[in-house]
């Protein structure tokens, strides 16, 4: 703790004697900047709500593709790149974790749909909180696996779980299960 407060001192020392001055949020453009350059006045109160208070993009009304788009733009708004992965149409690969009999609450199905929604999480939060969502996540490196077919693969390639991922990860341990030995 003493040195994270001499840290802070010299950091702060440093910045008064050179007469540095910044505003760590002056990068950010406002929710109003970004919801008048991505979304159309019909949806603008849904939009500024999912940007201030980083919630999914969910306006009644709005079409899939409209979302997309709206999406991209946020995100490239707010994090001046745009994010070819973790992105609205990538939520197919979610489905990783469904029907995880350790998860019967489908807690991580859930979590991953809802953070595919947020375009204002910036990629690597969106993977942070989707790896995360469980202490032990062995079903993330599926996940991964499902994103880098999305945006690897020709439309002709299908992802066959059996052959990416273990349908073991997602049997409970010691459970009996009946039907062919895998």
């Amino acid at each position: 703790m003493g040195y994270l407060l001499i840290l802070i001192s010299i950091h702060t020392l440093t910045i008064s004697s050179f007469g540095i001055q910044y505003d760590a949020n002056a990068s950010l453009p406002t929710t109003n900047e970004v919801v008048a350059q991505c979304c159309s006045k019909e949806f603008a109160e849904c939009c500024a709500e999912s940007v201030d208070f980083a919630k999914p993009l969910r306006c009644d009304g709005m079409k899939l593709e409209t979302r997309i788009d709206v999406t991209l733009c946020i995100q490239k708004a707010m994090h001046e790149e745009y994010q070819s992965m973790l992105n609205l149409t990538d939520t197919v690969c979610c489905d990783v974790f469904a029907d995880d009999d350790n998860d019967v609450k489908e807690h991580c199905l859930t979590e991953c749909i809802t953070v595919m929604q947020i375009p204002t999480l910036k990629k690597e939060e969106k993977l942070k909180r989707i790896e995360e969502c469980r202490r032990i996540n062995p079903l993330y490196k599926c996940f991964n696996r499902c994103l880098q077919w999305l945006h690897n693969s020709t439309e002709y390639e299908p992802l066959l779980f059996e052959q990416e991922c273990s349908i073991k990860l997602k049997m409970v341990p010691g459970k009996i299960y009946i039907g062919p030995e895998i």
